[in-house]
């Protein structure tokens, strides 16, 4: 496998790279609780890993459902789309700005007081979710949304 990586082109070590990873991602989200889960979505998100548009890491179909991203910082220029689950979740207090949650599993979530702007909510579930005094800026997507 090694000489094969060491032979390959640059853009497939690359997306190697970003395979494993996404694999190891997946696999210790899947074994762990919420708390530890956050700390996992918190360090991608700081180590640039989950950058809207340019994500290496592909969260698709992870399981970060319970856990708590509340608090007063900011959550710029990341990407949670394409079947992240986020069930039961929380972003109190966030300051979110060009956000991807394009057809993830929203339900139940929490953006109590949050401020949103350029926030890609396209297609997604957002049942039951709760946005009492939040701030509505720019762009905030909710095309083909379900509300219910």
């Amino acid at each position: 496998m090694s000489e094969l990586l060491l032979s390959s082109s640059q853009s497939l070590i690359v997306e190697m790279r970003n395979l494993i990873s996404r694999a190891k991602t997946l696999a210790a989200v899947r074994q762990l609780e919420p708390t530890r889960n956050r700390y996992i979505l918190q360090f991608l998100y700081e180590s640039k890993l989950i950058n809207y548009l340019q994500s290496p890491v592909d969260l698709s179909d992870g399981n970060f459902s319970n856990i708590d991203m509340s608090g007063k910082m900011s959550f710029h220029n990341a990407t949670l789309a394409n079947g992240v689950h986020l069930i039961n979740s929380s972003f109190m207090y966030r300051d979110l700005d060009f956000v991807d949650f394009h057809r993830p599993n929203l339900i139940n979530i929490n953006f109590k007081f949050s401020s949103l702007s350029r926030i890609n909510f396209q297609q997604t579930a957002l049942q039951q979710a709760d946005f009492s005094s939040a701030t509505f800026k720019v762009q905030v997507d909710f095309n083909q949304s379900n509300l219910t």
